[in-house]
């Protein structure tokens, strides 16, 4: 497969290079401000109640998915669950409350390493 590739420079050059610059940039420092979130877990109230891993509740970051209504079985309990978009959760909110894992990835909330369920 071929892609052509219109050919870039002088200003517009320059130009292309500043703007992806800034604009990567803005996203590493967003990132890291994410991380530091997640290694201080600065939201940590406010990420139990949403069932969520440190992961996937401050690094994740945007999913793309179809805006449709969705139905998925929970994968503990098969209890059908109800989305309103394609980005469903492995997981029920009771299974993971119950079980004390990430409804989105199934980790352990807080990455204990366990010996049973």
């Amino acid at each position: 497969m071929h892609v052509d590739q219109k050919k870039i420079e002088g200003t517009e050059l320059l130009e292309k290079i500043q703007d992806e610059s800034y604009w990567k940039n803005k996203s590493t420092l967003k990132f890291i401000e994410r991380a530091h979130k997640a290694e201080n877990d600065s939201e940590r109230k406010n990420r139990l109640k949403s069932n969520l891993c440190k992961y996937c509740y401050y690094l994740r970051g945007s999913v793309i998915a179809g805006q449709a209504i969705t139905t998925s079985p929970c994968k503990i309990c098969t209890e059908e669950m109800i989305f309103s978009s394609t980005d469903t959760d492995k997981i029920c909110t009771g299974c993971a409350k119950k079980h004390k894992i990430c409804k989105q990835c199934m980790a352990d909330i807080d990455y204990n390493k366990r010996r049973k369920v």
